[in-house]
């Protein structure tokens, strides 16, 4: 397994944390500020192979001071993450605003950040 691949396994961990944490609410379409980043959650379809209740939602994160940003989805079900997580919590894409990184770097400073603010 390459470094890549573990820090993305890693974020994705994490990520599911992270939502569980500060998104709970999957109702809850309201902008919020965590740990310097602005997340946007939106209500999306829902994909095939879900529940009919169930809720999903894309979430686009940009932390302007550390310069990067991503989106993820995540499918809510009965007031939790539908699961298995690792198939319904995904990073769909990440972006560098520094011009500076390698996609590589852009996975890290996301892992830190994840790891500064997921319990």
């Amino acid at each position: 397994m390459t470094t890549s691949n573990s820090i993305n396994e890693a974020n994705s961990l994490m990520l599911q944390q992270f939502a569980l944490h500060y998104l709970l609410s999957a109702a809850d379409e309201a902008p919020l500020l965590v740990e310097g980043a602005s997340v946007e959650p939106r209500r999306v379809s829902n994909r095939t192979n879900v529940p009919a209740a169930s809720v999903s939602m894309t979430y686009i994160i940009e932390h302007p001071e550390l310069g990067f940003g991503f989106r993820f989805r995540a499918v809510w079900f009965d007031g939790a993450l539908l699961p298995p997580s690792a198939t319904h919590v995904v990073i769909e894409r990440e972006w560098d605003n520094t011009d500076s990184r390698t996609p590589a770097s852009t996975s890290e400073a996301i892992n830190d950040w994840l790891q500064a603010v997921t319990p």
